[in-house]
């Protein structure tokens, strides 16, 4: 069964209907950590499975095999666990296995290799570097509880806050990434240490596998890239503040600000899908969350700035659908769905982009604004930056996270206030953000044009109040110039004997 389903999901992926990620969420099953492993790995070896399917004609021998289904097979049998079960196709697998073993073997020597892992491009190769990034939830305990706990269980600290305070402050953004991947080299199954970049993530070995530990099970920490955690982070909303999570599901960003916020004032989840926003409302009651209003809608359609309840809002996250180009785990490479992206989708993805970021800097009290995308291209990136910074001119990009040292592209206008993450570099999946914030003599305008709008108002009142008496003023007025007249006229005449004289 686990089988078929592996090779359904890889199947829809081939035909692009859906990312694998998508297509992997969307199935229910109780067994969805062996199927999303089996799924990953079998893409991860499918460029060797396809060869070694072509050089034995497996899928010509047994044309009832699926090629995706002999794809999940050839994985398990060659580099999984091992080919398990009594199905008539399975069998069919099995009375090739010595070939099949055979092919692979050949392979490795023609690479000149010994391991399966080194017949791995690179593209996949690069998932190996990313190390497990676990982030503690503030909301459930401290980091030095958290610390303290994989310590009494057997793990190592390599660097703990005091010694990260100590030997990370003061150093330039280029040495504090050469220290961060010679933390990252010293790291193995039982170690790891706090990030020199952002003290509340712990950071493991690729591959340690923390699904069973009680401080995950009761939401004391999340497994969270670290380049996803940098918009909240930067976006750093005050505690009590009005906050919008604009495409907020899964909901790891939405769990991350509200623990900035510490369960405080309000923010607002919006997201399109509403089985993704049953994952983020999942996700944020394990984390302790309280201050979250999620509602499945249009960001763009259905949310009004003009609202009384979003007039408040002064901060917004905008990490809206892309190309998800920088995201090596998706490994949708294989399947065709970003490598040969075609330009005609990602100009649609970046009208869609500009959209949505245009209307969030259009609410009346909003102060900053985070945009990030999981994207490498500049067509979603800078562009769409820099587009939207002409139609907003109170608005100005700052530079965030200072001690960053991958910034965005060179070429741009805004690219060093930008910031970037790939794979190879920063040990992370690729990412962009950029911080966009308002101008302060914009706001000194706007509130100013604010109090004279309500001063204009106050006269207005006032002058209706004080219509009769103007009235009486202005008849006692004429009653004193009519008795006055004659002598008026009096002098006027002297003044005319005078002036001939």
């Amino acid at each position: 069964m686990l089988y078929k389903q592996a090779a359904a999901i890889i199947e829809s992926a081939k035909k692009q209907k859906r990312s694998v990620k998508s297509l992997l969420y969307a199935c229910q099953t109780k067994n969805f950590r062996q199927l999303y492993a089996l799924v990953n790995e079998t893409l991860k070896y499918s460029l060797i499975i396809d060869d070694i399917l072509k050089s034995t004609k497996l899928l010509h021998l047994e044309k009832s095999l699926s090629e995706s289904f002999a794809q999940v097979c050839l994985y398990d049998l060659l580099f999984g666990k091992g080919l398990r079960g009594n199905g008539k196709d399975i069998k069919a697998v099995l009375r090739y296995k010595t070939t099949l073993r055979a092919a692979l073997a050949r392979l490795k020597v023609k690479a000149k290799v010994s391991k399966n892992e080194d017949l791995l491009v690179k593209e996949v190769k690069d998932i190996g570097v990313i190390p497990r990034y676990v982030r503690v939830n503030t909301l459930r305990c401290s980091v030095e509880e958290a610390v303290d706990h994989f310590t009494a269980i057997g793990y190592k600290c390599l660097l703990t806050a005091n010694q990260r305070k100590e030997q990370c402050s003061g150093i330039n953004p280029e040495e504090l990434h050469v220290f961060q991947k010679e933390l990252l080299s010293r790291l193995d199954g039982k170690s790891f240490f706090i990030d020199v970049h952002l003290p509340f993530l712990l950071v493991f070995s690729h591959g340690c596998d923390l699904h069973a530990d009680p401080l995950y099970l009761n939401g004391s920490v999340i497994l969270q890239d670290k380049a996803s955690c940098i918009p909240a982070y930067v976006l750093n909303p005050p505690a009590d503040s009005h906050v919008i999570d604009a495409c907020a599901a899964p909901g790891n960003k939405t769990s991350h600000l509200s623990s900035i916020m510490n369960n405080t004032g309000k923010i607002f989840a919006f997201d399109l899908d509403w089985k993704r926003l049953k994952t983020l409302q999942k996700l944020t009651s394990k984390a302790g969350v309280k201050n979250v209003e999620s509602k499945n809608c249009n960001f763009i359609e259905d949310v009004n700035p003009c609202e009384d309840k979003f007039k408040t809002v002064e901060y917004i996250l905008v990490d809206p659908s892309c190309s998800g180009s920088g995201m090596v785990a998706r490994l949708d490479h294989v399947t065709n769905d970003v490598q040969s992206e075609s330009q005609k989708r990602l100009e649609s993805l970046a009208s869609f982009q500009v959209s949505i970021l245009k209307h969030a800097l259009s609410f009346p009290a909003v102060k900053r604004v985070v945009y990030s995308t999981c994207s490498q291209h500049r067509v979603e990136n800078e562009d769409v930056v820099e587009l939207v910074l002409k139609a907003f001119p109170s608005f100005r990009v700052i530079k965030s996270l200072l001690e960053w040292h991958k910034r965005g592209l060179k070429d741009s206008e805004i690219g060093e206030d930008c910031l970037r993450a790939e794979p190879s570099e920063t040990r992370t999946n690729g990412f962009f953000v950029a911080l966009f914030e308002r101008r302060e003599t914009d706001v000194l305008v706007e509130e100013n044009n604010s109090q004279q709008k309500k001063l204009k108002r106050k006269r207005k009142r006032k002058k209706k109040g004080e219509n009769s008496s103007v009235e009486i003023i202005s008849s006692k007025q004429i009653e004193e110039v009519s008795k006055n007249k004659p002598k008026n006229k009096k002098r006027r005449k002297k003044n005319k004997v005078d002036e001939s004289i």
